[in-house]
């Protein structure tokens, strides 16, 4: 309890020290940055601690923290006192929204604490290797961190997210175990509070009430983080055995059985909540997977409990997200003079959009495109010229602005930071995604959307498709930019298209033509709804909107442009197939549909009350159906957190290692006596094993560097094992010798401080002669099985 008392005053004094810097970064949200200020105020503390540590001027430690943000406190002192009239009186007029936002938060936060509370195992799946690079960030002396797992090297994964945590961690006094579980809440609330922002000032721009507004952050937070995909109603299905088994075969999703209801309420398979993040994938006739791939929600994640950048940007996805909308609602005509006159929202930009990428690598292009889309259409608006007129004007300052992100955290891109792409980059999708798996991702939350997205593109494409019109509509000067848009639209979609299916039948084994068109199930009404949501935001530009809805809709087009390509190519990466492609986008995406979901329920509800005949009896069933869908993706995590607290079974804490205290209590001494006897960074050796064992995990619970780590995860980050070649066999080499002078070079070459035997030592390596670490050093700790020799 003390802890994650200490963890959210830590936490809420960030926010504050930074608050007026969002106020002035977000003016034209409706909460003017708000609930934003969490992952603004620890992308600002964590730049500034990262940056001086790397200049050595500050170390990594909780003076160093506490000295930067205390200095950012009194800028932002002075700040709130200059604008401290603005202040008071945007608080007095938008405090109902303000309460409302910080009450997401905490319900947020308090929920997924109370969850990790029963289910706080840092064990299984990644878990050790996030614990690993969080411990990584807080031991080392100054940036970068040295990798744990690979001795006399820094990490080459993008860990900013780990050193933000890291520094919360310091500056509470929390022990990582704790800081851990407590990250995860961290994420959800302010996620749900950043998504509570942008919901509500879509909304409240569109001319709804404050309470309409609050209604809708509210769900829209709640749909990011509690719902889960119609993966839910199969389980639920499956599990009651109501629907006919011959239609489960045909779903094809594995481990997933008819008629296995019980005397529960739900599966009692082992992990049965864990293929929910596998559904999309073929089979052959002998049941081998053709197309294995992952799609996670934030759902699944928090109840799997990974600390993976992937789930720890949700916040700061949603940050840049919400700087694209600030750009979006301004009124000054977009280029390098914008910078000039909006240097806060354009600093802030830097910042988040040169974050987003050292956080999780994939999202700074996801945030850059949506930059980019977002000042084309202003541009379009404000200048009255064609789209790739429009791109081309709005493309400088937006470059300037990703150049400026990329030189602040230069040490990491272009220093620490190694490419995981091989040759060729990227490559064909042999295998498309059958509809029926795309619609159980994603029917759910594209049927909240799909009324209001259908309502804009009917309104603005009738017009354009008239045949009877349509030379008319070609020639008339006020249509050229949709026009444009139309062809731009067609060129990105054709060109890929089509150069996918060169390259398939050309590289891909077994591929047919026939493969041209079954592609198309899917990804052919996604190139349709990118095309026409490009068409209607020329439309809509060329007539001066600047409403909510053509941000939604730009939204929409980058959505359904990203699931495009993902049915086409993939990023060529060690896995050599399209699974991490998928998983990364798809992430993404759900986050932004998410937002669009909840800003469509409103626009839904709004257009409902004013429909009659036919469209109110279509609206009515829709809204049936969207309620009968619902059941399945609101089972699905209840049933599954439900399902997860009963395995844990333990006490009820946030100690992620609890568990490890109980189990093994000498390994976990060992951990403790290490943690507080080890000066500075010593190297350590233990075993070494594949990765998801458990070896490496000394380092990992102590940040202390071992020889080497998970060796398939070192490959996966440096995307070439020369770098670590033979430390594997050096480290047999060093236990299983009993000669003690080439014990000694080892020693020597990797500067081996400590030595840890115990009993996965002695089951990974035969015949361990101890005599010759007598001879070496002397035993410094001993409980039970486990024995730690200083060798230096």
């Amino acid at each position: 309890m003390l802890e994650t008392l200490r963890w959210l005053l830590v936490v809420e004094f960030i926010s504050l020290a930074t608050l007026p810097v969002a106020l002035r970064a977000f003016p034209n949200l409706s909460d003017r940055g708000w609930g934003l200020s969490r992952p603004l105020g620890l992308i600002i503390l964590g730049t500034v601690t990262w940056l001086l540590s790397y200049a050595r001027v500050i170390p990594n430690s909780p003076i160093g923290w506490w000295a930067a943000v205390g200095a950012i406190a009194a800028a932002s002192a002075a700040m709130a006192y200059g604008d401290r009239a603005q202040l008071l009186f945007f608080v007095r007029t938008r405090w109902r929204l303000l309460v409302a936002g910080e009450l997401v938060f905490l319900i947020a936060f308090a929920a997924i604490a109370l969850f990790r509370a029963f289910n706080p195992n840092i064990e299984a799946t990644e878990k050790p290797m996030e614990l690993m690079l969080l411990n990584s960030a807080v031991v080392t002396s100054n940036a970068p961190p040295g990798d744990a797992w690979l001795s006399g090297h820094p990490v080459s994964y993008y860990y900013f997210g780990y050193w933000m945590l890291g520094g919360l961690s310091t500056m509470a006094g929390i022990a990582t175990e704790y800081a851990f579980n407590l990250s995860l809440a961290l994420i959800s609330g302010a996620g749900a509070a950043a998504m509570f922002t942008l919901a509500s000032s879509l909304v409240r721009r569109d001319g709804a009430s404050y309470r309409a507004s609050i209604l809708a952050g509210t769900a829209a937070a709640f749909i990011l983080l509690f719902v889960a995909t119609l993966a839910g109603w199969w389980e639920l299905a499956g599990y009651f055995g109501i629907v006919p088994s011959g239609l489960l075969e045909w779903l094809q999703i594995d481990g997933l059985a008819n008629g296995q209801a019980s005397a529960g309420w739900r599966p009692d398979q082992h992990w049965w909540w864990f293929r929910a993040s596998r559904v999309i994938n073929s089979f052959s006739e002998s049941g081998s997977g053709l197309d294995f791939t992952i799609e996670e929600f934030p759902a699944f994640s928090l109840i799997l409990g990974d600390l993976h950048p992937h789930v720890i940007s949700i916040p700061f996805v949603l940050t840049g997200i919400g700087v694209a909308a600030n750009v979006h609602f301004s009124r000054e005509r977009w280029g390098i003079g914008w910078i000039n006159s909006n240097r806060w929202p354009a600093a802030a930009g830097v910042l988040v959009i040169g974050a987003s990428g050292f956080v999780n690598a994939w999202d700074v292009l996801f945030v850059a495109s949506l930059m980019l889309g977002v000042v084309a259409f202003k541009t379009m608006r404000e200048r009255a010229s064609g789209l790739p007129m429009a791109i081309a004007r709005a493309a400088p300052a937006v470059l300037l602005i990703c150049i400026a992100a990329i030189l602040v955290y230069s040490p990491y891109y272009i220093g620490t930071l190694e490419s995981q792409v091989q040759s060729p980059p990227i490559g064909p999708v042999r295998q498309g995604t059958r509809l029926v798996h795309f619609l159980t991702v994603w029917g759910g939350l594209f049927l909240l959307a799909a009324p209001f997205v259908a309502v804009i593109l009917k309104k603005a494409l009738a017009p354009q498709i008239d045949q009877s019109r349509l030379a008319r509509f070609k020639a008339s000067p006020g249509t050229a930019a949709p026009w444009s848009a139309w062809k731009v639209g067609a060129g990105m979609v054709g060109v890929p298209y089509f150069a996918w299916l060169l390259t398939h039948l050309t590289f891909n084994v077994d591929a047919t033509a026939t493969d041209g068109v079954t592609r198309l199930m899917v990804a052919g009404p996604l190139a349709l709804l990118f095309v026409s949501s490009l068409a209607t935001l020329a439309w809509r530009s060329s007539r001066g909107a600047s409403d909510s809805t053509q941000f939604v809709l730009i939204l929409a087009a980058l959505i359904s442009y990203m699931l495009f390509w993902v049915e086409l190519f993939f990023v060529h990466d060690l896995f050599g197939n399209r699974m991490n492609t998928m998983f990364k986008l798809y992430y993404e995406a759900w986050i932004a549909v998410a937002l669009i979901a909840g800003f469509g329920t409103h626009a839904w509800m709004r257009l409902h009350r004013r429909l009659t005949g036919r469209a109110l009896v279509a609206s009515r069933t829709a809204a049936v159906v969207a309620a009968v869908l619902a059941i399945g993706p609101i089972y699905y995590p209840v049933a599954a957190a439900a399902t997860r607290v009963d395995e844990y079974g333990g006490k009820v804490t946030l100690d992620g290692l609890a568990w490890l205290a109980e189990r093994s209590p000498d390994e976990y001494a060992a951990i403790q006596w290490l943690r507080a006897n080890a000066d500075g960074q010593p190297v350590i050796a233990e075993a070494v094993g594949g990765s998801y064992s458990e070896s490496g995990r000394i380092s990992e619970a102590t940040g202390l560097p071992a020889v080497i780590g998970w060796t398939g995860h070192e490959n996966q980050w440096r995307s070439d094992s020369a770098v670590f070649a033979g430390r594997e066999q050096d480290v047999r080499e060093l236990y299983e010798t009993s000669d003690g002078s080439r014990a000694g070079q080892i020693v020597g070459e990797y500067d081996i401080t400590f030595v840890v035997v115990g009993d996965r030592e002695r089951s990974t390596y035969a015949g361990i002669d101890v005599s010759k670490f007598d001879t070496l050093g002397d035993r410094v700790f001993e409980q039970g099985a486990v024995v730690i020799y200083r060798l230096q």
